[in-house]
């Protein structure tokens, strides 16, 4: 085990190492490793984070092998298979560890449980005999250049608990994934699996699944019946691929799932009634389908919502509607281009706990309403390319958070100096009418300033629905199960 260490060391650039986690030190093996304290106050073990004897054996044998961002580079060397009982190969955001025969050394791992590789730089395909490892439970290959099918001995990997391909380029229909029915999480999202979503994947095949993120892959077909069958579903994102038809019915109480992602796909008809049985759904995002309205009769309920996304729809002209008075959780609304009509009503100033609030390329009119103003936490507001008249109200002087402010193309007037002349707000992104050689409106610190005869000033839509990465139970980039073994950055 030392000389497959050794060879690890130099394979992977050690001297190299952001860490040097004692490797080549006249010690044992087993001591090769560094103790570290996170942000967070708890200890975490790099390098060999474990060794243990077990039964018939004399000797300690390495278990855990962890070096989360630790600047490895080359590949992992096929010595790696001589740590015969290696049950935690854990070496995530290393970029520089690259190509395919990274993997080829893993064949003889058959007690690996943990393969965490993601944000790795790995190319080429999973190779067949990753299927013979059934001892994996949770295996994390995101981020990484992989290519290809996945070989069919890998559905036999009927222990798999966590699965990440996500942000590859990996093909092939998603039927077979449906084998796998220990998965509590898959992340597929940014790949180009195809095919539909079938009953069964759900009746027969994901029924433990708590977090599902097939996203940005050509998925197609319509939704089945018993999407919403699965109890333990938390986390729900299908973003980003070509489902038709409507969003099946929640014919029961759902406790559980609080993030429902439907957003750039060709779902029409309209939000279902039974949408309230969603009892705790938090996030909400239908943007850019072909849905219709009205919204259903149910939505004042849903006041668990606090992300709610519903822009560029083919709606029919209508007010906004007074349910949105009733959702008072709402971090973030936007209802950009939804064929809005009529005027702001005072009531927006009751979401107090407003971020974001967009309500871009609609036809509102009348002013701006003062109520507005007592949106004190909002840092990006949009209410350009709308028909508003008057002045920016004087209450925007509380709104201290601002960092976007987007009022181009309406019929506003008068000065911005309410914003401009208030020391409290540092806007990054200020637009208004501002431009020459005929002003709308007075502005000294604006980022730019349009005009009605500059159709293309400004023109082009701010998203504001990032999509939240569901990698590995943690919200953006990392995978939460790695996070806690990332040292501070200042550690020694």
């Amino acid at each position: 085990e030392r000389y497959a260490l050794a060879v690890f060391y130099y394979a992977t650039f050690g001297n190299s190492w952001k860490y040097g986690l004692k490797f080549m030190e006249a010690v044992d093996h087993c001591e090769w490793f560094m103790d570290f304290i996170t942000t967070s106050g708890s200890m975490v073990r790099m390098g060999v984070a474990q060794c243990e004897t077990p039964s018939g054996f004399e000797d300690n044998l390495v278990h855990k092998l962890v070096m989360p961002n630790n600047g490895l580079a080359g590949s992992i060397p096929k010595e790696i298979s001589f740590l015969h009982r290696l049950t935690h190969l854990v070496l995530p955001f290393n970029a520089d560890l690259v190509g395919s025969s990274s993997l080829d050394g893993l064949h003889a791992l058959t007690y690996l449980s943990d393969l965490e590789l993601q944000y790795c730089g790995l190319t080429g395909q999973i190779p067949e005999f990753m299927g013979n490892l059934r001892a994996l439970t949770n295996v994390g290959f995101g981020n990484n250049l992989l290519s290809g099918p996945l070989p069919s001995s890998f559905f036999g990997l009927t222990n798999l608990e966590l699965l990440g391909l996500d942000d590859n380029a990996l093909t092939g229909p998603i039927g077979p994934f449906g084998a796998l029915t220990n998965l509590k999480s898959l992340y597929l999202e940014d790949n180009r699996f195809s095919g539909e979503l079938t009953s069964d994947l759900f009746s027969d095949g994901w029924t433990n699944i708590v977090e599902l993120d097939l996203s940005v892959n050509i998925l197609d077909g319509p939704l089945p019946s018993n999407l919403f069958s699965v109890t333990t579903m938390e986390v729900l994102d299908i973003h980003g691929n070509n489902f038709v038809g409507p969003i099946p019915e929640i014919t029961v109480p759902h406790d559980n799932l609080f993030f429902l992602a439907l957003h750039e796909n060709k779902l029409d008809w309209r939000i279902p009634e039974t949408i309230n049985n969603l009892v705790n759904l938090a996030h909400l995002d239908i943007s850019k389908n072909n849905m219709e309205i009205p919204f259903p009769s149910t939505f004042p309920e849903m006041t668990t919502l606090r992300y709610l996304f519903t822009g560029d729809n083919p709606f029919e002209d209508h007010p906004i509607p007074e349910w949105v008075a009733s959702m008072t959780n709402l971090r973030e609304l936007s209802m950009k281009a939804n064929r809005l009509t009529g005027t702001i009503p005072a009531f927006i100033g009751g979401l107090t706990r407003l971020q974001v609030l967009d309500l871009d390329r609609n036809s509102l009119t009348g002013p701006i309403p003062d109520e507005i103003g007592l949106l004190t936490g909002v840092d990006t507001l949009m209410l350009n390319r709308n028909l508003l008249t008057g002045t920016i109200p004087d209450t925007f002087s509380l709104m201290n958070d601002l960092d976007i402010l987007l009022l181009d193309s309406n019929e506003l007037t008068g000065t911005a100096d309410v914003i401009c002349q208030n020391a409290n707000i540092n806007l990054t992104q200020f637009v208004t009418d501002c431009g020459e050689p005929n002003p709308e409106i007075s502005c000294t610190c604006c980022s730019v300033c349009c005009h009605d005869s500059n159709s293309t000033c400004n023109n082009f839509d701010w998203h504001v629905n990032l999509d939240p990465i569901w990698e590995y139970g943690f919200q953006r980039v990392v995978y939460s199960f790695s996070q806690n073994l990332l040292p501070p950055e200042d550690t020694p």
